[in-house]
């Protein structure tokens, strides 16, 4: 197989610039490396990750979490095979945060933690002996907007990398 050569002038021009016969030989080549061509029996695995990989570049230059392309009267080999509607999504990773609780460094993956959980990672328990009050207060140092106050049983925070937690006994105070 011969190898595609381009001039430093043909790299820098887009495909709408190109006459048919480099538009020609440069998709011949394409077709062959990705396994299309006449004597391949079918297209190789590398074929639907290229065109993956076209509609995933689409959403991103589109700032867009997911890419739909309906394609109507689709052809194969010369033969009408139907409309089709090809989709990609992307795949969110949960978000950690980092937080300390009493000085201590934890990764959690939730938007907001409650106070049960303030003290599960405070203590590892939940359970509080009778008339033991627990105050939990936070706050997120060195932020030029105040971020802080204080929870109580059954409420809950929204989480910032950052936050700092601090859980003390109040019930003598």
């Amino acid at each position: 197989m011969a190898e595609l050569i381009l001039t430093e002038e043909e790299r820098k021009s887009t495909w709408a610039d190109a006459d048919e016969v480099a538009l020609g030989k440069a998709t011949k080549y394409v077709a062959y490396q990705l396994g299309m061509a006449k004597d391949t029996e079918s297209p190789a695995p590398s074929v639907m990750i290229a065109a993956a990989s076209v509609l995933i570049n689409l959403a991103v230059m589109s700032n867009a979490n997911k890419m739909e392309q309906k394609i109507t009267n689709a052809m194969r080999k010369g033969v009408a095979i139907g409309d089709w509607e090809l989709s990609v999504r992307k795949i969110e990773s949960p978000r950690k945060y980092g937080i300390t609780v009493n000085g201590d460094f934890h990764m959690v993956t939730k938007k907001n933690i409650t106070y049960d959980e303030v003290l599960m990672l405070a203590y590892g328990i939940l359970q509080v002996p009778n008339k033991m009050i627990r105050t939990v207060s936070y706050c997120l140092p060195h932020n030029p907007v105040p971020y802080e106050g204080t929870l109580t049983a059954g409420q809950s925070v929204a989480l910032v990398t950052g936050l700092s937690f601090d859980v003390c006994d109040t019930s003598g105070a």
